[in-house]
């Protein structure tokens, strides 16, 4: 502890004991979710459009990141999006993506708009023309030459795009995931091959995930925190991939009635912490944190409290360097 906090009718306890835990999302049926969690979060699609205003660089107007950020300090992939084949500049280019100059110069927007994204949120899934097949009618009968012909873009497109973040040194980092109305047949394969996979239905959020579970070097949480021990690290990758901190507290048994419990909590940086509590959600932002849990803590036991680290740009690296249980 780093201070002594002791008062009458105070109950000081730092957690006994901790685990890291690690989650990984897969696709086999039968392992456990994460109580609640939304692995992936959308955004509304960007345009071409809206952002080249000029020919100069210096024209172009990009938009704010604060819809972006959010997604990621609330713990999850981000699913971006940008049209551009249904959202040509009028005032420079032919209307359509088969035409050499338009095809150029998409290509050219593609490669910054890729960068920027990466530059501002460090890792996100990416549909590229989300709203490609309402606005083609590529899911009507008579539809299948125009569909082969956005297919050949797209190749293109994908290829790019991976380029575009190798050298920002972020391949691993962009998941390009096209938006297909639940297609995979003809021209659909050549865009699937080319892709990651297919953005999902956002709202279906649960998947199957295994849990990697972690002692602490061998001590309890409370000696691992002490003053003078090192902290606890905690790693999130991205929505299907993150370490958390779970300690299971026994209540303070039958009879005891405290008029509040609070949990004291420091990280090495400021940042964004997302609590679990007894399957409740809980989110602030900062560094140091005194939260109220006694909504949601069981008196008589016993209690799950998971603590997630995360923040606007993934990876995100924390450390919890103080976790404490105050009763009054």
């Amino acid at each position: 502890m780093d201070e002594d906090r002791s008062a009458p009718g105070v109950d000081e306890r730092p957690v006994a004991h901790g685990t890291v835990l690690r989650y990984r999302a897969q696709p086999a049926p039968g392992a456990p979710p994460f109580p609640d969690h939304r692995r992936i979060g959308s955004v509304p699609a960007d345009r071409w459009d809206a952002i080249e205003r000029g020919s100069a660089r210096a024209d172009w107007i990009w938009p704010t990141c604060d819809a972006l950020a959010r997604v990621h300090r609330s713990g999850r992939t981000l699913l971006a999006a940008v049209n551009i084949s249904t959202a040509v500049p009028a005032d420079r280019y032919a209307p359509t993506i088969s035409d050499p100059v338009t095809r150029r110069a998409a290509k050219v927007f593609l490669r910054a708009y890729v960068q920027w994204l990466l530059d501002n949120v460090g890792a996100a899934a990416l549909t590229i023309d989300a709203d490609i097949v309402a606005q083609r009618g590529l899911d009507q009968p008579g539809s299948e030459d125009r569909g082969r012909a956005w297919a050949q873009w797209y190749v293109e497109a994908a290829e790019l795009a991976r380029s575009a973040a190798a050298e920002r040194g972020k391949s691993a980092r962009l998941k390009l995931l096209p938006c297909l109305g639940g297609m995979a047949q003809g021209w659909q394969r050549e865009v699937v091959e080319a892709s990651d996979g297919l953005a999902p239905e956002v709202e279906a959020v649960s998947r199957d995930g295994a849990f990697d579970c972690h002692a602490i070097d061998g001590e309890d949480l409370a000696a691992r925190l002490r003053k003078g021990r090192r902290p606890v690290p905690l790693r999130f990758n991205d929505g299907d991939d993150f370490e958390f901190l779970r300690y299971r507290d026994p209540g303070l048994g039958a009879g005891s009635s405290p008029a509040s419990t609070l949990l004291q909590l420091r990280l090495a940086a400021p940042g964004d912490l997302l609590l679990q509590v007894n399957g409740h959600w809980l989110a602030q932002r900062g560094q140091q944190f005194d939260i109220d849990l006694t909504a949601h803590y069981a008196i008589e036991g016993p209690n799950v409290i998971d603590v997630l680290a995360t923040g606007p740009a993934f990876p995100v690296d924390q450390q919890v360097e103080m976790l404490t249980l105050v009763q009054t």
